[in-house]
């Protein structure tokens, strides 16, 4: 876990974070020289110059974690992907799930930090294809302050059922330096000419979000097989300890 915002700071937290050994001092803790990484949470940890304990306040280490989330569904009235139901732990790995129409639920991806040193920028598609029902918020993006608090919602995308035609809707998220969105861009669809079947109706971006995590639910009637949403290269992401 990082180290905490507020409170109590000791040579042992330090080192438990970001992995040194004793004997140690806090001179061996500068950023970037080979301990400490440059990441989103340590932009107060100087590389040279005076350091102190507050230096290292909501700092943290980096490790590689799955962070991969895809929901798809088929005519035989049932859908599956990798990730975590709403009763799973926030930071848990994605796992396979399936089940049919008649769930209609909600998976989630595992939340992530945005911002130097984690993900600044990410390209997706959502889809719908034909004969599939009606959907509103069948995509959603969540933001929060911790990765306890992903709740906020950021970006709520919306499927209308068409007999004829189906299409994926492409968009590229960009986030600042320190973790907060600097914009959301539409980038192209799979079928240009086709009508939309598939819209960003809601944007709620705020600046103190750091942390985010996708969600998509099961549509209650399939004609054709898609991807409402496919993540799964995110497998292998550096994210904080």
């Amino acid at each position: 876990m990082p180290i905490p915002d507020s409170g109590a700071i000791n040579m042992s937290d330090i080192r438990t974070v970001f992995g040194g050994t004793q004997p140690d001092g806090l001179g061996e803790y500068y950023k970037g020289a080979g301990i400490v990484p440059t990441n989103a949470t340590t932009v107060n940890v100087p590389t040279s110059g005076p350091l102190s304990f507050s230096n290292f306040r909501s700092s943290g280490g980096t490790s590689n974690r799955s962070i991969k989330f895809s929901m798809r569904y088929d005519p035989t009235a049932s859908f599956s992907g990798v990730g975590l139901a709403a009763s799973d732990s926030v930071t848990g790995t994605p796992y396979a799930y399936s089940g049919n129409t008649s769930n209609n639920v909600r998976y989630y991806q595992p939340v992530f930090r945005a911002g130097t040193g984690f993900i600044t920028t990410l390209s997706f598609g959502v889809g719908q294809n034909e004969d599939v029902s009606a959907l509103t918020d069948n995509v959603v993006l969540y933001g929060g302050t911790d990765s306890s608090t992903v709740t906020d919602e950021v970006l709520k995308f919306r499927c209308i059922y068409h007999g004829s035609l189906g299409n994926t809707l492409y968009w590229r998220i960009n986030w600042n330096t320190n973790g907060s969105i600097s914009n959301v861009s539409y980038t192209g669809a799979a079928y240009p000419n086709n009508p939309s079947v598939v819209s960003l109706y809601y944007q709620n971006i705020n600046s103190n979000h750091r942390w985010y995590r996708f969600s998509a639910k099961s549509p209650v009637s399939i004609g054709k097989q898609g991807f409402m949403i496919n993540l799964l290269s995110l497998n292998n992401v550096p994210q904080p300890t």
